[in-house]
């Protein structure tokens, strides 16, 4: 048995190293007997057993001993060593050997113990090299062996037909061993294409054909140092790829998707064997890109692949520390926006901890944060009034400090609301939780609304800090009831983290007015106006009477309008998906009437366009809208499933509704019947109004018929559009929508070889959405030949966005519009 222990890996280098190369000298010996053999075996061993009395004589006798005779000796011997002490120091005792279907076996203190698979399949695969003739059975439990020997080996994969991208190698490890009666022997086996332990999948290969791979040196196995090393290398690339992938989230959650790398070249990054210093990087298509200086030749830009970012650990480490800053410096503003004062009309606030202070930086006490609405963060005290500057390990302290601070403030205005039988400090407390509700709102990971405790104990938890009990709560800070009014103290409402219609970007009115019922207050003379009016219309089933916008502190006119341009933002997505879709599709086709209220009067610019998407993804055949505060003059109802959407007006935003979602259709069918027959007939009187676009008289930019169809540019430095000339495109069109958009360019005065990427994707955009308001009012069908993820990211997630997009286009297209229109 001890012979076998020292054979571990005899299968497993035998199969890589050759046949001959397993035992030595004595296979070397053996090799002229077993080609002797070849021509006639010898008979398997027969079954034997071996007595005291035979083991002892044949430990007096050992040079005429068989091999079956050798084995059964030295495990004696084994056993022997393993008795009891009387047993083991008796020189005549040998403890008895079974020879039994090749199996060895023993007994020690009396108990049988016989060897194992691995050691039965040694013995059996000893007997084939001396020439002994096997059964199937037995050669089966040889090559069994040969298999686990191989398990968790790692190959090279050199099959030409296997390479893999970026010129890496491929790689087989073997898994497990599958050996069942009835079928071949066979392994399951992993296959990487890179160096990673995530493998690229998995399949079954069968023991022959393996065997056959390895003497074709078609796998070549990994030496016990070189798998060493290739497993500290592949945790050391999964861990950054999974870095590189969490970092990707990083920059979404962070919203900041661009940013620079410092100006001292300390950042590189080697490709094809050159040097080269990234000057920006960004966010593209949810790789990382990154923009070398200008000087370089070679390379411009390169985006960062998952399966490469191992190359790149200093660029992605950069940017980590950069997010990771930004997301301190936001929460430490955010938490004193939450829990401070207004101190001006700025936005600038202060959060002042008057019993003790909030931590000690550099040796001094900080008791007073400030930011303002660059999120510009200032630490001082109010004794000595000195700024005491921040790194990015003091902001973190900072952070945890005011987030402490935080929780006892919660505690305390709770703990004396509870017990206060004052009116007017319980409306107080309750209008400053509400506060603090509504700023923690962006904490919130979930759609439902959850309880500020709930709330608060999943920010305490994300930043590690153990709750404080109420009881040791520091005193009511008088500060926090300062500035009413910013804080009205009489009147508190039910605070709101999302806006109503966040979840969809058209709710139904059936839905609104169910959820707002709890919230809007009315006078009780509006409530008596009301319901003597509905009593006196008459609403089919299936209407309902449209309630009024709800106004307070959650509805305020800022509010409505960021609500209006995050719903604008989801059009213009929806409109760019159908678009990359379908590259005929143009922002407003010029057979769509134009949207008009119902005095008939147009509307334009963004009210224009987006009412017109939103006819198109609605289906609605009639353009005329009523606006909220008309149904309620009018007294008309609206459809349960009706959907509204906001237009924008001079101060504030209003609901409008298509006619054909209000009882206007059925208190007046005669009547509209003959407006849908009146629009159609006047709107094919109409004839597109694109002509003096080019007309000589009108554009004061030269026009140079220098271009290519598609592509129009406008020339900066000279002033000068080059395009196309009109006879080359298939579609006239599509001249005027090129046409439109260098136009549009030359309002913005803005080089674009200037410009980074961030900031060529927005001015592109501008130009793209300004043509098709252009074209809107001149009736022809400008496309979008373009397309960038980016827009529909920003567009879905980022208000401020869509504001700043629709503004411009708007501005840049109607300086184009002013001189037709007029």
């Amino acid at each position: 048995m001890s012979q076998s222990d020292n054979k571990k890996n005899l299968f497993h280098n035998h199969l890589l190293s050759g046949w001959s190369k397993i035992f030595g000298k004595n296979v070397e010996q053996s090799s002229e007997k077993t080609e002797v053999a070849n021509t006639k075996k010898k008979p398997f061993p027969q079954n034997h057993f071996f007595s005291v009395e035979e083991l002892s004589f044949l430990s007096i006798n050992q040079k005429q001993h068989t091999l079956l005779e050798r084995w059964a000796l030295e495990m004696s011997l084994w056993a022997k060593e393993r008795c009891n002490d009387t047993d083991k120091h008796n020189s005549k005792f040998f403890p008895a050997v079974q020879w039994q279907d090749g199996l060895l076996s023993t007994w020690i203190n009396s108990k049988p113990c016989a060897e194992d698979l691995d050691q039965q399949a040694d013995r059996l695969y000893q007997l084939q090299l001396a020439g002994y003739e096997l059964s199937e059975a037995y050669i089966r439990m040889i090559d069994a062996r040969s298999c686990r020997t191989l398990v968790g080996s790692l190959f090279i994969d050199n099959r030409k037909d296997n390479e893999t991208s970026h010129n890496q190698n491929r790689y087989m490890r073997v898994k497990e061993v599958i050996d069942k009666a009835g079928e071949p022997l066979s392994l399951c086996v992993s296959f990487y294409d890179k160096i990673s332990h995530h493998p690229s999948s998995e399949d079954y290969i069968t023991y022959k054909k393996l065997k056959t791979l390895i003497d074709t040196k078609n796998f070549t196995v990994l030496s016990n140092e070189a798998l060493h090393k290739w497993n500290e290398e592949a945790t050391v690339r999964d861990d950054i790829e999974k870095k590189y992938l969490s970092l990707i989230g990083m920059v979404k959650r962070a919203n900041h998707l661009q940013g620079m790398f410092p100006v001292n070249n300390s950042i590189y990054v080697n490709l094809g064997g050159k040097t080269y210093y990234p000057k920006a990087w960004s966010l593209y298509d949810n790789k990382i890109r990154i923009d070398f200086n200008l000087d370089t030749q070679q390379v411009q830009a390169y985006i960062i692949e998952n399966d490469e970012s191992y190359l790149f650990v200093d660029v992605l480490n950069y940017i980590e520390k950069t997010l990771n800053e930004r997301t301190v410096t936001n929460d430490l503003a955010s938490m004193v926006r939450t829990f401070g004062n207004a101190i001006n009309e700025n936005g600038e606030y202060v959060l002042l901890s008057v019993e003790k202070s909030l931590c000690s930086i550099d040796g001094k006490e900080i008791n007073r944060v400030a930011v303002n609405t660059s999120n510009e963060v200032v630490a001082s005290n109010t004794e000595s009034n000195i700024v005491t500057p921040l790194t990015s390990s003091d902001k973190d302290t900072l952070l945890r400090s005011i987030v402490e601070y935080c929780d006892s403030l919660i505690n305390e205005y709770k703990r004396v609301q509870s017990k206060s039988t004052d009116k007017i400090v319980k409306e107080l407390l309750q209008a400053k939780l509400n506060i603090i509700y509504e700023g923690l709102s962006v904490y919130c990971k979930t759609t439902e609304k959850q309880p500020l405790d709930t709330l608060w104990q999943s920010v305490i938890k994300r930043f590690g800090i153990v709750p404080s009990p109420s009881s040791e709560a520091y005193s009511v800070h008088k500060e926090s009831f300062k500035n009413p009014t910013d804080k009205p103290a009489v009147k508190v409402e039910r605070p709101i983290t999302v806006p109503l219609e966040a979840s969809s970007p058209l709710i139904t009115e059936q839905e609104k007015s169910n959820t707002d019922s709890s919230n809007s207050s009315m006078s009780s003379s509006k409530e008596a106006e009301t319901s003597s009016k509905e009593e006196s219309i008459f609403i089919p089933q299936g209407y309902i009477q449209v309630q009024p916008t709800p106004t307070g502190r959650w509805h305020t006119e800022e509010m409505q309008r960021r609500e209006a341009y995050r719903i604008y933002g989801m059009l213009l997505s929806k409109k760019l998906k159908r678009q990359l879709d379908n590259g005929d599709n143009p922002w407003v086709s010029k057979l769509m009437m134009l949207p008009r209220d119902t005095e008939g009067k147009v509307y334009i610019g963004t009210n224009a366009i987006m009412l017109a998407l939103w006819m198109e993804e609605k289906g609605f055949e009639v353009p005329f809208f009523i606006t909220e505060s008309e149904l309620l003059d009018k007294g008309y109802g609206i459809s349960e499933e009706a959907e509204s959407l906001y237009i924008l007006k001079e101060a504030g935003t209003e609901r409008v509704y298509n006619i054909s979602q209000t009882t206007f259709p059925i208190n007046q069918r005669r009547a509209y019947e003959s407006l849908k027959l009146n629009m159609v007939a006047l709107e094919r009187k109409k004839t597109s109004g694109y002509q003096f676009l080019d007309a000589n008289d009108f554009s004061k930019i030269e026009l140079k018929y220098d271009g290519t169809p598609g592509l129009s540019l406008y020339d900066h430095a000279s002033k000068v559009i080059h395009i196309a000339s009109k006879d080359k495109y298939e579609n006239g069109d599509d001249y005027y929508r090129d046409l439109a958009v260098a136009m549009i360019e030359s309002t913005r005065d803005i080089d674009f070889d200037t410009l980074c990427f961030d900031s060529y994707l927005f001015e592109n955009l501008v130009s793209h959405l300004g043509s098709g308001i252009i074209s809107q009012s001149c009736r022809f069908d400008a496309t979008n030949p373009e397309y960038s993820k980016i827009w529909r990211e920003r567009l879905e997630n980022n208000p401020n966005y869509t504001k700043r997009i629709l503004e411009q286009s708007e501005t840049s297209s109607s300086q184009i519009l002013q001189l037709s229109l007029s």
